[in-house]
């Protein structure tokens, strides 16, 4: 399985900013809060779509970014996906970030 398929679509910073149409600082801000899920590789995050897609569906107008419950672990099919995203990001020469 490769590490698309099982982790879905993977943004950084500037991509999930883009996409909720917010400030790159705000969006670090919530990952670094975990109110948003995301995964942390040295300085840079990174985020599933589906995670940034989720917001709408449980965020309501108004609200404040309210810490969500602690997440499910993820199962053993996922960790080993995403290990090997970040290996290949790795090995592309990732953690280069520019805003």
């Amino acid at each position: 399985m490769s590490a698309d398929r099982a982790l879905g679509r993977i943004l950084t910073i500037a991509e999930a900013a883009a996409r909720l149409k917010l400030n790159h600082e705000t969006v670090r801000r919530l990952c670094r809060d975990g109110r948003v899920p995301a995964a942390k590789f040295g300085k840079s995050w990174r985020l599933r779509e589906s995670d940034i897609d989720a917001l709408f569906i449980t965020h309501r107008p108004g609200d404040r970014w309210a810490k969500k419950p602690a997440l499910a672990p993820p199962s053993a099919d996922e960790v080993a996906a995403f290990e090997l995203y970040a290996q290949d990001w790795l090995d592309r020469g990732g953690g280069a970030e520019t805003p």
